[in-house]
């Protein structure tokens, strides 16, 4: 920042000679205050700056306050940022230890390393979870009820009170494409054949 450049006055000066170097005085201070926006200002120590608009290249303050912040990038962020509030957060990645659709309320979808992996609540008796822990399960609540799916030591497992299915013909045996009804028919068939021949032989 550049400094005005005030000569003093003669040791003798007279009541006009003063009056003009304080006039020249204020007239240089004044220029000076009026372009300081345009300056240059290599450092600012102050405890209150108040101004329409801050432009620079790194701004470094304890705190910053504002109404707004209007910013191309936030980079290498890695302070406690507290508590944010926000219409839309989009990011390519995101880390953490519990992240929930809502806080303390229901319904709510949460993701936690520490207990359930992901679960989904309509309320605190019903929801969905998947339990990656030693076997990894997926579990049901409702109505009291508690259910689920469960893969442990290359077994897949059903629970709950009764599991029930539309009919037998939905179960396919995979490697001959046999519905588990055409498989309970043909036994169905043999017994009838033998109980048939019992018959025939007097039996």
């Amino acid at each position: 920042m550049p400094i005005p450049d005030t000569s003093g006055v003669p040791v003798f000066a007279d009541f006009e000679m003063l009056k003009s170097k304080v006039n020249e005085i204020v007239q240089k201070y004044n220029n000076l205050l009026v372009a300081l926006d345009t300056l240059n200002v290599v450092e600012l120590d102050a405890k209150v700056v108040v101004a329409g608009s801050i432009t620079g290249d790194k701004i470094k303050a304890g705190t910053i306050t504002a109404d707004k912040m209007d910013v191309n990038e936030l980079s290498a962020i890695s302070a406690n940022l507290g508590t944010i509030v926000a219409g839309l957060i989009r990011g390519i990645q995101i880390f953490g230890s519990y992240i929930a659709t809502a806080e303390g309320t229901y319904p709510r979808t949460e993701m936690d390393v520490s207990g359930d992996l992901l679960a989904a609540y309509y309320d605190a008796d019903t929801w969905a979870k998947i339990i990656p822990f030693l076997g990894p399960t997926i579990q049901f609540k409702s109505s009291g009820q508690v259910g689920g799916i469960v893969f442990l030591g290359g077994k897949l497992g059903l629970t709950g009170s009764e599991v029930t299915v539309p009919s037998w013909s939905a179960f396919v045996n995979n490697a001959t494409s046999e519905t588990l009804q055409e498989a309970l028919d043909n036994l169905q068939s043999q017994i009838n054949s033998l109980d048939a021949r019992v018959t025939a032989l007097g039996g």
